[in-house]
């Protein structure tokens, strides 16, 4: 026996039949969608965690090389007002050793000015330590350097002063070069 719309509204068997597995198919599809969309939503939440991993990462080196930056500019700047504390000391006691060979002249260089050379010298070899660990001679220029000082010799000094001037010109472009030592 079978019904239809047009014998009074009353649906048959078969009908039945089709409205359910079409239901069911209905369902059955939305939970397949289901599956995949929340498959999907997980996938994309992992790669959206791994990028917000990358992007800290990236972040933090971004923030450790300008960190870098700034403490190798630092240095160089210590460093070089260390030279040029040198340089202006010795230059003082070499002022006084020529104002005491001048006919009337002074009595030379005063104790101040030798023991502020000395003071100078020791900043650079504090601030050039690991240069003279890593076998570079600024220390070893310095100390020439500020024995000729002390003893005036006018064309030995000119050329020790412009073998300290090489030297911390090569030190101070070490650093930039290579950054930073590790504390």
């Amino acid at each position: 026996m079978i019904h239809r719309y047009d014998q009074g509204g009353v649906l048959g068997m078969s009908d039945w039949s089709v409205a359910l597995i079409a239901a069911g198919s209905a369902v059955a599809g939305s939970l397949v969608t289901g599956w995949f969309t929340r498959s999907a939503g997980y996938r994309q939440a992992e790669a959206a965690r791994h990028a917000g991993n990358r992007q800290a990462d990236a972040m933090i080196a971004t923030v450790q090389a300008t960190v870098d930056e700034q403490r190798s500019a630092r240095l160089s700047g210590q460093r070089r007002q260390a030279y040029v504390q040198f340089l202006q000391a010795a230059e003082t006691v070499r002022a006084g050793h020529e104002a005491a060979d001048n006919p009337g002249g002074g009595p030379g260089p005063s104790e101040a000015d030798t023991a502020a050379l000395q003071y100078a010298l020791a900043t650079v070899k504090l601030e050039s330590a690991a240069e003279a660990a890593a076998g570079y001679r600024i220390n070893e220029v310095a100390e020439r350097f500020a024995t000729l000082a002390r003893h005036y010799d006018v064309h030995a000094y000119r050329d020790a002063r412009q073998a300290f001037l090489d030297e911390a010109h090569a030190a101070i472009l070490r650093i930039a070069q290579r950054g930073p030592a590790p504390l």
